[in-house]
Formats: C-alpha cells, sequence, structure tokens
C-alpha cells in the first residue's frame, strides 16, 4: 500500500487509533477479521480543519479489508493501513456512495472541488464499526462511540462540525458540542430524494457557517 500518498509514512495520533481498533464498540457491531473499526480520514493537519463531518457508522466491509488484516503484524500496522484505505475510497480507488455524495455536498458548502476538500475537512463516524444485518445501533453502542468522538475532536480540534443524521446529532448535542448544522444522511429517502430539497438544506448549512466565521472574525 502506498503509505507516502498521504500523511508522509505516518497517520497524525496513531496510538489513538490502535486503542479504537483495540477497544470495545458494543454487542450489536461486526468487530471481527475483515470489519474492524475505520471509517476516519482526512489530508488536513491537527487544529486546521475548517470541518470535521460525523456520520453515524461505516457501511458494509470491502472484500479487500480481510486480506489487509490477515496482512498486518499488530493493531498498529492495522489502524494505519485501515486509515489509508479510507483515503483510497475518497480517491475514488473503491467506490462509496455515501461518501462520493457527502464529499461533493462539502465541495458545495466550502466553494472548492472534491479533490480539495480533504485538505479542510475530516470525516469520522459516531460509530465505529458496521452494525450487526445492517441495523440501528442500540443507545449504548451510541455512548461507546461517543466517547471516542469526543477525545477525537479535542485531538483534531476542527472549527466547526457537521453532523449527517438525526443519531450524529442528537448524541452530540446531548454530549455538549457544538454541532453547526446538521444534514440528512447521504443515503437519506423520502423527500431527500429531490435534488433540490438537498440544494435548499446544503445551501442553508453554508450560510450558518459563513455567519459563524464572519462572526468569529470580528470576535
Amino acid at each position: 500500500m502506498e503509505i507516502q500518498k498521504y500523511i508522509n509514512d505516518k497517520i497524525f495520533f496513531e496510538d489513538f487509533y490502535t486503542g479504537i481498533i483495540n477497544g470495545f464498540h458494543g454487542n450489536d457491531v461486526q468487530n471481527r477479521v475483515g470489519s474492524r473499526p475505520r471509517g476516519a480520514f482526512t489530508k488536513g493537519k491537527p487544529g486546521e480543519l475548517y470541518l470535521m463531518i460525523v456520520l453515524q457508522n461505516p457501511g458494509e466491509s470491502l472484500e479487500i479489508e480481510y486480506d489487509i488484516e490477515l496482512g498486518c503484524r499488530d493493531s498498529k500496522e492495522l489502524a494505519k493501513k485501515l486509515w489509508y484505505l479510507c483515503g483510497e475510497v475518497f480517491d475514488g480507488i473503491y467506490y462509496s456512495k455515501t461518501l462520493s455524495i457527502a464529499r461533493r455536498e462539502m465541495a458545495f458548502i466550502l466553494d472548492c472541488s472534491p479533490e480539495q476538500v480533504l485538505d479542510y475537512v475530516m470525516f469520522t463516524n459516531l460509530v465505529r464499526c458496521t452494525p450487526i444485518k445492517g441495523s440501528t445501533p442500540s443507545a449504548k453502542t451510541f455512548e461507546i462511540g461517543l466517547r471516542y468522538l469526543e477525545q477525537e475532536i479535542s485531538l483534531w480540534k476542527p472549527r466547526y462540525i457537521i453532523t449527517y443524521g438525526k443519531y450524529a446529532y442528537r448524541m452530540l448535542e446531548k454530549a455538549g458540542l457544538n454541532v453547526s448544522y446538521s444534514l440528512p444522511h447521504p443515503a437519506a429517502l423520502g423527500k431527500w430524494l429531490k435534488a433540490n430539497n438537498r440544494i435548499i438544506e446544503l445551501t442553508e448549512a453554508k450560510r450558518i457557517l459563513d455567519y459563524q466565521a464572519n462572526r468569529n472574525n470580528i470576535l
């Protein structure tokens, strides 16, 4: 795997992400070989991120994840390789409809190209593992995920946070974390299947972020 394609030959906070690999994430998630905790990625640097995007949980694992894990010597190496795998998903080497939509939507909000988004934005998840049989994680699992997420936010120090989906928003609000905006999940159905409805929501998110940025600059 071409490690230097991303952040030199290492990821920031290796110990933190190795701890996530080794940690407990609930009884209703698929924490097994080929489906380990994953889903965080950025090309930005700690303290310089404009946005952190919090989704509910990663989707189904890729077939390559099984081979990646079997080829790793330890959890630290696995954490590193899963980080780079997420980068490859964002770069389109492996396809994720959810992340592809989210990246395009952040490009709209930030007035930049999709290729530039990861320089300013970090994508992560509230729950780090895929839920069993695609079910909604339990309240206990959400609480476990929130503890990891609070640490992650304190390490990366993003300027603003946007959540995708009601569960991520509710948990962050419950913890007293400042969420700038909550968007419907990229795979949301109903009225969100209509492109114009999503554009209206994205335009409002952009307005709110612009307002907060201008206000902070003034203060």
